[in-house]
């Protein structure tokens, strides 16, 4: 099997970010029943010996895990510092078992300085309803997205969201289509029902798509994501959502490629 991760320095805050992406050709089932995997995450250096670990995916083939970890690390000391991620299966015994592991030196790292392409922003709200136990996102408005038809110069745009559940779909919507908007307007709700004590398991996949009202083609224009694992404003509007329940928190995401 293979690990799938990124690793990009912010050299403004000076903090290297590690996103634990996913587990490839892994399978859930072994012959001694089934397998439940997590990531752990060994950071050390002259400075700095930390061990941080991701959410275990029970009963997952090819586990989705998307967790993001930040540590400070001044520039000129990223060199001295190592990166070790232990694929580990957490058994019914409550054993840790180590499945295999990949070593980095951050020193070989080729950290390239990348120009980030300008996909557009989406403004979203989310509101939880506890007695209903219903979690709704609403779809505000999008601006400045990508041109996906050249010829036109524009793009038709709809948001898909799916909610998520240890790397699962769960349950999927989406809006109208948008046509020649660059920065559509939607105002459009979707509501999803869970339980209260899984607010802090589930997450919101939101993509926008360029969706060709006349040939009816689809592409990925650029997608966010909202939960617990994310970083910065993608997390802070959920944990703000749990605190304060029945009331609307909105906020501006920039969408990703």
């Amino acid at each position: 099997g293979r690990i799938l991760f990124t690793l990009m320095y912010d050299r403004v805050d000076s903090k290297l970010n590690i996103k634990i992406q996913q587990l490839v050709n892994f399978s859930a089932t072994e012959p001694d029943g089934a397998t439940a995997p997590y990531i752990k995450v060994h950071n050390s250096g002259q400075n700095l010996d930390v061990e941080l670990q991701t959410k275990i995916q029970r009963r997952s083939d090819d586990p989705v895990f998307n967790e993001v970890f930040t540590k400070s690390i001044e520039q000129q000391e990223i060199g001295n510092y190592s990166l070790k991620l232990l694929i580990c299966d957490f058994d019914r015994y409550t054993r840790h078992i180590v499945l295999g592991e990949v070593v980095v030196q951050l020193a070989k790292v080729d950290w390239l300085t990348q120009t980030e392409e300008n996909l557009g922003e989406m403004n979203v709200s989310l509101m939880f309803l506890p007695t209903a136990e219903k979690l709704t996102i609403t779809i505000i408005k999008a601006q400045g997205l990508k041109v996906m038809d050249p010829q036109k110069n524009t793009t038709d745009c709809c948001v898909k969201v799916v909610l998520m559940y240890d790397g699962r779909q769960m349950k999927k919507a989406k809006t109208t289509v948008k046509p020649n908007d660059l920065n559509p307007v939607y105002n459009e709700s979707i509501t999803f029902d869970v339980p209260q004590y899984q607010l802090e398991n589930v997450y919101l996949s939101v993509s926008a798509i360029h969706q060709d009202v006349e040939s009816d083609k689809k592409a990925l224009i650029g997608r966010l994501y909202l939960g617990t694992n994310f970083e910065c404003d993608a997390k802070d509007q959920w944990v703000e959502m749990m605190h304060n329940p029945r009331k609307q928190i909105m906020c501006w995401h920039k969408l990703q490629s």
